[in-house]
């Protein structure tokens, strides 16, 4: 018993230090995290990338996501991004991806190759943007605070407000506390 907890610590040190150090206000959620009673890990039955029962939740997310987004487009006089489910396949994959292999990278960790794109392409596309986030955030509001970072970054907001774009595919990917959020502009 004793040797369990030590493990479930050193995890629960190790994700904090990560969050500290690669998320962006990752030190003040680390703090926020220490400072609170919230579980850190709940034990997976399985390999899957999604809890039980947060397939709605995901849909949810990503139908907010492109909402607002969508409201980004409007107040600089643009037309809405439409859903595309060739983008949304995509996007999820990215989401699953980075969660699987615990990163946050527009570049493949072992090649260095834009996913994305090579995404695209072997769907006979090329061009686009993505936006990244990963939060664990579990106020509720993650769509509108993935939104609102993007929008304080001038290279993503670039991408939401990008004349050009005309479709979208979001994808969201869930375990636990952490969520992570791939959208995709062509």
């Amino acid at each position: 018993m004793k040797a369990q907890w030590m493990v479930e610590f050193l995890l629960a040190l190790c994700v904090l230090i990560v969050l500290a150090v690669c998320v962006p206000d990752g030190l003040e959620r680390c703090l926020a995290l220490v400072n609170s009673d919230q579980v850190l890990f709940e034990a997976q039955s399985d390999d899957s990338h999604q809890d039980a029962g947060s397939e709605i939740a995901t849909a949810e997310i990503e139908a907010r996501v492109i909402e607002l987004v969508n409201q980004q487009r409007r107040a600089a006089g643009l037309p809405p991004l439409q859903p595309d489910p060739t983008l949304t396949e995509i996007a999820r994959t990215r989401s699953q991806d980075m969660l699987a292999r615990g990163y946050l990278d527009h570049l493949d960790p072992q090649t260095g190759e834009l996913l994305f794109c090579q995404l695209l392409r072997a769907r006979g596309m090329q061009g686009g943007g993505e936006n990244l986030f990963l939060t664990d955030d579990s106020s509720g509001q993650v769509p509108e605070v993935a939104v609102t970072w993007w929008a304080s970054s001038p290279t993503h907001y670039q991408n939401m407000v990008r004349a050009q774009y005309r479709r979208t595919g979001v994808g969201v990917a869930v375990r636990s506390w952490r969520v992570y959020i791939t959208q995709i502009f062509l």
